[in-house]
């Protein structure tokens, strides 16, 4: 059964938990860039051209359940444009593994998107309502409600799939600094899916994403 917490995030979808990108970097938890978690020992690649993908961040949070969900996108920009709905095989890919720190060195075939910064995930705020444009611009964040999509007819299969909103990444939030020295998502955000299971959490197994701007 879902906690309070886990109801109030992805049922209820009232609340949020906002992320930011903090001005220092952290060896374990939630965290962008850098060396990648220790826990990833197969490297996931580019379907289109056989590159190492980029790591691109790593989420740790008990709303999400035990383990952690670290994300991933093809350093190719044509590849990473196709990723506009869910593909198969993917171009965005995200990991659910067990939860440590990053690995002792930086190894020639982990390449990162970003230098490495903590991401401080903050208390349970109550979120935005997308369809209001009175609200403020939307942030990155864990549950809630996902952000106005241009396209709705993908997001409509995942769900009809079984799949639910897990977070998105809003490349807006980047802070400004030769750490974050450019946008992969064309100045968008990143929706995280995963499917629902019977006790009302997610299969973090299943994650499918996808971005827009």
């Amino acid at each position: 059964m879902t906690n309070d917490l886990e109801r109030t995030l992805f049922v209820q979808r009232a609340q949020c938990l906002p992320l930011t990108i903090a001005d220092h970097d952290a060896e374990a938890g939630s965290r962008v860039g850098g060396r990648p978690p220790a826990a990833v020992k197969r490297w996931p690649r580019c379907p289109v051209t056989g590159a190492p993908m980029l790591y691109l961040l790593t989420l740790e949070s008990d709303a999400l359940g035990p383990g952690a969900l670290s994300l991933f996108c093809s350093p190719d920009a044509g590849a990473r444009a196709a990723a506009r709905r869910p593909l198969d095989p993917p171009t965005i890919v995200g990991l659910h593994h067990e939860r440590s720190p990053r690995v002792a060195t930086a190894e020639s075939d982990a390449p990162s998107a970003f230098g490495g910064r903590a991401l401080l995930v903050g208390a349970p705020a109550d979120d935005v309502d997308p369809d209001e444009p009175s609200e403020p611009f939307p942030c990155s964040k864990i549950g809630g409600k996902p952000s106005t999509f241009q396209s709705e007819a993908h997001v409509e299969a995942l769900e009809q799939g079984g799949h639910g909103f897990v977070a998105q990444w809003v490349e807006f939030d980047y802070p400004k600094d030769d750490d974050f020295p450019k946008f992969y998502f064309g100045a968008g955000a990143l929706f995280v899916y995963a499917r629902l299971t019977e006790e009302g959490g997610f299969d973090l197994g299943s994650v499918r994403c996808f971005w827009e701007k």
